[in-house]
Order: C-alpha cells, then structure tokens, then sequence
C-alpha cells in the first residue's frame, strides 16, 4: 500500500448502463436510474430488501452479475448525496440507504458476499461521507440512513476475522465516531457493531495473556477512550426513542460488549483513561472527527454544538462504569446457581477480583469518594486507624490501608481541565472553592451511588463463595474502614 501500486481490494468495475441477466433476475434498476430518478430506485430496492429477508433470494442472488450491479448503484448514489439539494437530496438518500441495507441483507451467511463488498472498496467510500454529516448543514439524515449504516458495518464484519482488520483500520478512531453518533435513537446499533469489531473470537486470543491489538487500541488510546465516551453516553439513558423496547435492546447489547471487556481485565484500562479525559483533548478528537482531511477547521464548531450536550461529562461516565459492573453482577444475565448469583456474574466477579489492577483502582476510588463526600458535606467523619494486629491477620501493610494516601493517588490522575464542572453539583456545594474538581460530591444519585452498588454486589458474590479466594483482603479492610 506504501509503495504507490494499486490495492487490489480497492479494483472496482466501471459503472454498467445497462442490466445483466443477473441484475436483472434481482430485479435491481439500472445504473442511470440512481442520477435520473432516485425515489423509483429507493422504493424498487425497497422492495427488494423485503424480499432479501429469504435465505433462498439471497443464495440465488448472490453472484458477482448481482452484486457488482448493486455495487455500481451505490457508487452512484454516494456520489451524488454530497452535492444532491432539497427533494432530490431525500430521495438520494432513501435510495443509498436501501441500497445498504440490501448490501447488508446479502451478507448473512456468505462470505464471499462481505469479501465483495471489500473489493468494492465500500467502506472506503462510506467513511469521508459519514464524517461530512457530522457538520452537515441541514442536520442530521435521516432514520433510514442512520439505521443503516451501522447495521450494514455490522453484519459486514461478522464472523469475518479478515474483514474486522479491514474495517477497524479504516474507520478507527474517527469515522467510528461518526458512525456511532448515528446511534442515538438506537443505541444497540452502536454496540452491536462494537461487539462484532473489537470482541475476542475465542480463548486462543487470551492465551498469551496480552489483549489483542484492536481492544489495545480501544482500551489504551486516547482515541479509545473518547470512543468508549461516546458509547457510554449512548446507553446512559437519554436517547431520543420513547419506545421501551429500543431502551431494552440497548441495555441488552451493552452488556453483552461490557461483560467481553471486564472479563478481559479491561474495567481498569477503561475507567483509568476515560477518567483522564480532559475537555481539551475531546474537543480535539471531535474537531478531528468532524474535519476530514482539507476542511476548514472552522466548521467543526458546528459538529461540537450537536454533540457536546449529547455526552456524559466526567462523574455521569465514571457512574455508568461503576453502574455497568453492578448491572452485570446483580443483574438477571443468566441462570442462577446455587448460592443466588447468576453463573456469568460469578465468573466476572472472579476476574474482576483477582486482578490486582482493579483491586487496586478499587481501593483507592472507594477512600478518595468517602474523603471527598465528608468533605463536601461537612460529615463529621474521620476513618479508623487500622492496627499492626489487624493488618497481619489480613496479610496487608499498614500503607495498603492508608485512606489518605489512597485518596490522594486516585486523585492523581494529572486531569486539571475535567469534562464537567460546577453545574453537575448540587448547590450547597457550588460555593466551596474546589467544587468543580469534586468527583464524588453528588452522593445519592452520583457516582458515589453507583460505586456503592458495585462494592456491595462484589462483596456478596464473594462472601457467598463465588469468587474463587472471596474479596481481597485490600477492599475487606477498606470496606469496613471507609464505611463503618
């Protein structure tokens, strides 16, 4: 690819005027229809889409005739839906959006129809015009669109280890920021797609104990991180749908994506680099995202006024990490077993118990929300001295429960330009000098909450036996000392 020769995935066919027999047994319109008259393209390929929903079309319709004819349609309309106004401009898109979703009715099950689709080099071409929109004057497209784009990206990948590669290193981090912000009426589309790109395909992935390169990218990144926000700010509950059951299907597959990276010790890479985050670096990666190569730098003013108020800020994102690990812990994921924990909850409390990384990221997030709460309050609350006897029967040193050095080192996190501030308070603690810097101050409600729920949820699985050497001495300590 460095060498100036042409990709051989990216060879595509010269647009046909007029219909194979293939194309024509599909039913598809030709080629000069898309530019001619896109609404007869969008409701014939409609039609079609309805029709791809049986296995035998599909497998009937799957030749290179067909799928080059349906590849020569898209190219057509992609290049017409930057520069497309007013009635033609929905119509154009109605027709490229159907074409997606036949595109993506077509994948399932065949693997030479997702290599297709790659040679054609249609992930190359959806990228640019994906990120334009974020700064699309006339707003955001429509639900058709949105609903296709990510499901056709989806079902593009899946089961197709070659193609995942393709694919994240195409649109990783940008252009999955713009598709992910397509999201927001239903989240699920968002992790689904999510869950086929960076989830481990089986055990041989974690045998050398090393995360594999795409969750190192998700997990490790900056880009990662701002990625994860913006997932993040999808599920937490203020999405445009009404309907319950998009709300539900979002939990659903949120968990399921979640539950693949806690399992992987990934919770403390996550909530490290997510609580790092500084509102300069965000406004970075948006104005990146937003401005393809050779845009004016000005127009991603416009994209940030559409997704700023959309995003968690600093304490809603470390609540939801905390919520996610006690969603998945106490929440109805499996069959129980014996002593009333689900199987899947015992096994993640397990991994999540016997990291160090996070009993260590757990211990001091505990002592610096306890310190900061008091404070904030003016509780009268000072935490216990722990004695040299105590500590030996744990198997701890006296600095392993050191509330104050704990505190301190979680505040340590180098952050002094944080997402949110002073308005995600409550009034009576506006008015101390250091409000805004006070992560855990919002008590009930908060971060602090859901901190809360998480540690009871660990404790009770592992006081029932369902961790295999039951909470670490660390937080046992720290639990009665910070709460009693």
């Amino acid at each position: 690819q460095g060498s100036g020769r042409q990709n051989k995935w990216l060879v595509a066919r010269p647009p046909q005027s007029g219909k194979g027999p293939m194309a024509s047994r599909a039913g598809l319109p030709e080629v000069a229809a898309a530019v001619a008259d896109p609404a007869m393209v969008a409701t014939q390929v409609t039609a079609l889409v309805r029709t791809s929903l049986q296995e035998d079309w599909r497998r009937e319709n799957s030749d290179e005739e067909v799928l080059d004819a349906l590849a020569d349609l898209l190219d057509a309309l992609l290049d017409q839906l930057g520069s497309a106004a007013g009635e033609s401009a929905k119509d154009h898109e109605a027709a490229c959006a159907a074409c997606l979703k036949l595109a993506r009715n077509l994948c399932a099950g065949q693997p030479s129809v997702q290599q297709h689709w790659r040679r054609r080099g249609l992930v190359e071409k959806l990228a640019p015009r994906l990120r334009s929109d974020l700064v699309r004057e006339e707003g955001e497209r429509s639900i058709a669109w949105r609903e296709a784009v990510p499901s056709f990206l989806a079902n593009l990948v899946a089961g197709h280890p070659d193609l995942r590669v393709h694919v994240l290193l195409t649109l990783f981090p940008y252009g999955l920021a713009a598709v992910f912000t397509l999201c927001w009426h239903k989240p699920h589309l968002a992790f689904v797609l999510a869950q086929n790109l960076f989830a481990p395909r089986d055990g041989a992935e974690d045998s050398n104990g090393l995360l594999p390169e795409r969750l190192q990218r998700l997990l490790e990144t900056p880009e990662g991180h701002c990625l994860l926000l913006v997932l993040l700010s999808l599920v937490r509950g203020e999405g445009e749908s009404e309907d319950a059951a998009v709300d539900i299907q979002a939990k659903e597959w949120a968990s399921i994506f979640f539950h693949g990276l806690w399992l992987r010790k990934g919770f403390p890479l996550a909530y490290r680099g997510i609580r790092r985050l500084s509102a300069a670096t965000l406004h970075c990666f948006l104005c990146q995202a937003a401005v393809p190569a050779g845009a004016a730098p000005e127009v991603a003013a416009l994209a940030l006024s559409r997704l700023a108020p959309r995003l968690c800020g600093r304490a809603d994102a470390v609540g939801w990490l905390w919520h996610t690990v006690h969603g998945l812990l106490a929440g109805p994921n499996s069959i129980e077993d014996g002593d009333g924990a689900t199987a899947t909850a015992t096994v993640l409390a397990s991994a999540m118990l016997g990291d160090a990384a996070f009993v260590c990221l757990a211990a001091e997030e505990m002592a610096e929300a306890c310190s900061q709460l008091a404070s904030a309050w003016g509780l009268q609350w000072k935490p216990a001295t722990i004695s040299q006897e105590a500590c030996t029967a744990l198997g701890l040193e006296l600095t392993d429960l050191d509330v104050h050095a704990l505190a301190a080192a979680a505040a340590d996190d180098g952050n002094t330009d944080q997402l949110d501030g002073a308005a995600a308070l409550p009034e009576e603690v506006v008015e101390q000098e250091d409000a805004a810097s006070r992560l855990w101050a919002r008590g009930a409600g908060g971060p602090f909450e859901e901190l809360m729920q998480a540690a009871l949820a660990l404790s009770m699985i592992a006081s029932a036996g369902g961790s295999s050497s039951g909470l670490p001495p660390r937080l046992t300590g720290l639990y009665l000392i910070a709460n009693v």
